[in-house]
């Protein structure tokens, strides 16, 4: 992770913590926060995350604000203290462990408007959410005003780049195998270009991993990917999925080709198969070769 940028790609803000959550203000002359032996107390607070937070000391950092927040701050409905928070993600764009999205969902809470319109005792009276559980939230919640996180636009924008920089071998290869409801066999596409059909397996692995990334390290991306593959049980028709997840429908910025294949072309848990989305072990590399 460099300086300014969190692991799933997101940038570490510049402003102030104190301008970034304005209740922190209330601390300004103590208790300190981040430890009890602070000499200067509170002094970080004019620092920015991208000042204040590395690989090594995130963890600490926003478990300590966490368990402030919770302590003092339970009875605030929590979209109050984290207005710049985006409501209509789903909750998996948070950087939490699966065992806090598992529990989150049990409970019927899939959006961050399900988390934002409620306090931390609200959250504690709900089956299988502890205080573990909130404390998670909460850390979560700070660092995503601390480094916001990237919204589907983003990423869109940036699978964009990745096909625009693509020679005409490899577009081809990413349109008619990779993005194609029949997808081409390997062999016939090798015979096209006057490559082995080796190098085209080769390039169209390249070609995943790299929607892969994207996806990957856009959370609103991530966040859909996991609610398609929810959503196939074993199988939903495209059009519903559309239905289901409207985003799904978006384009690519400067083509026709729709989120909803960009995402599964990038998965390992769910395929295309004719105007399905089909989920299973098989992966979409089971296309013929």
């Amino acid at each position: 992770m460099t300086s300014d940028m969190r692991a799933d790609g997101a940038r570490l803000s510049n402003r102030p913590w104190s301008e970034l959550l304005p209740w922190l203000s209330e601390y300004r002359t103590g208790p300190p926060i981040l430890a009890d032996d602070e000499i200067f107390v509170n002094v970080w607070m004019d620092s920015s995350p991208a000042q204040t937070l590395t690989a090594s000391n995130t963890g600490a950092f926003r478990r300590r604000i966490s368990e402030r927040y919770v302590r003092d701050r339970s009875k605030r409905v929590l979209r109050d203290d984290f207005p710049t928070v985006a409501g209509d993600l789903p909750v998996t764009a948070l950087d939490v462990a699966q065992p806090v999205r598992a529990a989150l969902h049990a409970t019927g809470i899939d959006t961050l408007t399900e988390v934002l319109d409620r306090t931390c005792t609200a959250l504690l009276g709900l089956p299988r959410i502890g205080t573990t559980t909130v404390g998670e939230l909460v850390g979560a919640l700070v660092m995503a005003v601390a480094a916001p996180i990237p919204m589907i636009a983003d990423g869109l924008e940036a699978v964009a780049d990745v096909i625009g920089s693509l020679d005409a071998r490899d577009r081809l290869i990413l349109e008619d195998r990779i993005l194609a409801l029949r997808p081409r066999r390997q062999s016939e596409l090798a015979a096209m270009l006057g490559i082995s059909r080796e190098r085209v397996a080769q390039i169209e692995r390249q070609l995943r991993a790299r929607l892969r990334e994207n996806v990957d390290t856009t959370a609103h991306l991530r966040g859909l990917h996991d609610e398609m593959v929810g959503l196939a049980t074993p199988v939903i028709a495209i059009e519903d999925l559309i239905d289901e997840l409207p985003s799904t429908g978006m384009v690519l910025p400067g083509s026709d080709i729709p989120v909803w294949w960009v995402v599964a072309a990038a998965s390992t848990r769910v395929e295309i198969v004719d105007e399905w989305l089909v989920c299973g072990d098989t992966g979409p590399t089971d296309a013929p070769v």
